[in-house]
């Protein structure tokens, strides 16, 4: 929602369509940055959903009981977000 705010700020700053003050075109960059943080975090939040629901269902995958594990499997995500760039780190283990 702050990319939108801010997208919408920073288009009212500007006239004709395309011509923008420098605050508006700065608000205009800040919200395309946040827009894409978003849609990094998106996708990144349903690959782990994905990820977790297969590893839970690994052990049913024979169509009988689950199997006896005591060992479990972890998968840990997180953002790393500055002022310049956007990236994930991705870590875990499948015993």
């Amino acid at each position: 929602m702050a990319a939108k705010s801010h997208y919408g700020s920073g288009r009212a700053s500007c006239h004709d369509g395309s011509i923008c003050s420098a605050e508006g075109a700065e608000l205009i960059r800040k919200a395309q940055t946040e827009a894409g943080v978003a849609t990094v975090t998106t996708v990144v939040g349903v690959a782990a959903l994905a990820a977790s629901g297969v590893l839970l269902w690994l052990p049913w995958n024979d169509g009988g009981a689950p199997a006896v594990t005591t060992k479990a499997a972890s998968l840990q995500v997180a953002p790393d977000v500055d002022g310049h760039s956007i990236g994930f780190a991705l870590g875990g283990a499948i015993p």
